[in-house]
């Protein structure tokens, strides 16, 4: 048996955002992406630059939320 508090169901005692958001991160960074790809296809008319940026924008996206994880946690080198 584990020991310590156990969460009912239908109750949210030890529930936190924080290790939610921890845990899920790169699910998110991937819907960031999405969506920023998505944005860029609906906002650019041309069809050349439409596609270009759709592959460009998410990629550079991806490269900051990627460059604010590392700066903000301690990564075992």
């Amino acid at each position: 048996m584990v020991d310590g508090i156990i969460s009912k169901a239908g109750s949210l005692t030890g529930y936190s955002l924080k290790v939610w958001l921890t845990r899920n991160k790169d699910t998110l960074k991937y819907l960031v992406m999405a969506v920023s790809g998505i944005m860029t296809n609906v906002a650019i008319g041309d069809a050349i630059w439409k596609w270009v940026a759709t592959i460009a924008v998410p990629v550079i996206v991806k490269l900051v939320i990627d460059f604010i994880d590392f700066w903000t946690n301690d990564v075992v080198l």
